[in-house]
Formats: structure tokens, sequence, C-alpha cells
């Protein structure tokens, strides 16, 4: 039987690709370039290495290794004041979401009782950070979920889901756009009205792969969702942009989250 994870590795790879060709066309810093070309051979590593399904026991300490990376920028520096988003690993800064989020998500769509911990949770950290584009991608992949899957915990988590997406649009957030890394799609658009597209398919493209696989079960909406919602917030604001653009936690995530999926 083909590896249900390496269609979505392939995609993730073009859209990654995608990117690097964007940035190198536009004259990125030659280190951009590696990051995300590093990255990607580490995602696809996360991705095919160890076992896709694991036991209730090791599904719970992953969920509580994962919702504790989530969570440790507000524990490194919770009175700063400042925004909460990144984990500082020298000259490398890491966006716990982006790192964590598609994995938590992945493992706690499976349980009635997990997943609306685990979007509430998530949400909020996402409202104290404040993060918007947390909070769209647990407020999609709750109504990914819920679309698949109708239950009262579904119908919980979307609106605790909401709730921190409220919470976090009412709070300032003034951090500037850096270029590659927020607004990818508008930026190309203005310089290559040819790549700007392929950009745009490219990360459709690895955000539908997972949850378009025959015999997906709940995990493949929540991966996608969450995907989704980081591209859709990207798109509406000064956002990092997923896979497209340079940052490495993008990239670590999707593969961290696909080797989960089954």
């Amino acid at each position: 039987m083909t590896d249900p994870r390496r269609v979505p590795l392939a995609a993730c790879t073009l859209a990654v690709g995608a990117g690097i060709a964007h940035m190198a066309l536009g004259g990125a810093p030659a280190t951009y370039l590696a990051v995300n070309g590093g990255a990607l051979a580490v995602s696809a590593l996360l991705a095919l290495s160890g076992k896709q399904s694991l036991s209730a026991r090791a599904t719970r300490i992953a969920m509580a290794v994962l919702a504790g990376l989530l969570a440790l920028p507000l524990l490194l520096d919770p009175f700063s004041g400042e925004v909460h988003r990144w984990i500082s690993l020298g000259p490398v800064s890491l966006h716990a979401a982006m790192l964590a989020l598609p994995a938590l998500l992945a493992l706690a769509a499976r349980s009635q009782r997990g997943w609306p911990l685990a979007i509430g949770f998530a949400s909020a950290v996402a409202a104290v950070g404040p993060d918007r584009a947390t909070a769209s991608a647990a407020l999609c992949a709750a109504l990914a979920v819920g679309l698949c899957r109708r239950s009262p915990s579904t119908l919980a988590a979307a609106l605790f889901a909401a709730a921190g997406l409220a919470i976090a649009l009412l709070r300032p957030d003034t951090l500037a756009p850096v270029s590659f890394v927020e607004q990818v799609i508008a930026d190309a658009w203005k310089t290559d009205r040819l790549l700007a597209p392929v950009l745009a398919l490219a990360l459709v493209g690895a955000i539908a792969m997972p949850v378009l696989r025959r015999g997906a079960d709940a995990a493949a909406p929540a991966f996608s969702g969450c995907i989704g919602g980081f591209a859709l917030a990207a798109c509406l604001g000064a956002y990092p942009f997923p896979l497209i653009g340079y940052g490495a936690s993008a990239i670590l995530g999707y593969g961290l989250g696909l080797r989960f999926l089954r």
C-alpha cells in the first residue's frame, strides 16, 4: 500500500520550492533559501520516519509535549507586555504555533474528549499571545472537523475557537510586515504576475492534499484546516505565510503533523 504521507509531502515540497524560487528572484538573503531548504529536508524526515499510529499513552505524552511547546513563548517571558509567538534559538526564531499546532490538532481530532480541550487550549494561547493567525488556524480546524463529524464535542470546539479569535481581534497587534515572510503573494504579484498564482496554487495544493486522500480520518481535516487557517490569516493581514514564506516553523510543523496522519 502506498504511504498516504507521500503525496502531501510532495505538495509541500512544491510549495516550499515555489517560495524559494520567489525569494531567489526577489533578492532575498542566501540564508533565507538555505533555512527553508534545510527545513524541508528535516520535514521530510519527520514525516516519513517512525510509526504513524501511537498507543494511547504515547498519544497523550505527545499531545502534552506539543501543548507545552505551543505555550512556551508565554512561559519564557509572561510579563513583557509584548507579542508572544516565537521561541528564540540563537540566530533562528521559531513560531511556536506553526511548529506545534498542526501535529497537536491532528492527534487530538481522533478523540471526542481531547478535541475540544486541544482547541480550547490553543485558542486560549492565541488570545493571550495575542496571535490572530493561530486563533484563525484553530477556528478553521474546528470548522473542518465539525463538517466531517457533527457532535457536541465538535460544536464546543468551534465555540471555543470562535471566542479565542474574537478576543485576539480585540487586542492590539502592531507588528510590521517583514519581506518574504508576510504579504508574500501580494509582493510577488507586484514583481512577477506569473509567479504569484503559482505560489497561491502550490500553497492550496499543500493544504488540500491531506484531506483529499481516500480513507482519511478526522486528523486530516484538522491538519489541513490548521494550515489553511494560517494561510487565510496571512492573506488578510501581516502574518507569516506558511510554506511559501521564509521561516522554518511552518515547514517543520507540516512534516511533524503529516507524520501522524493515516
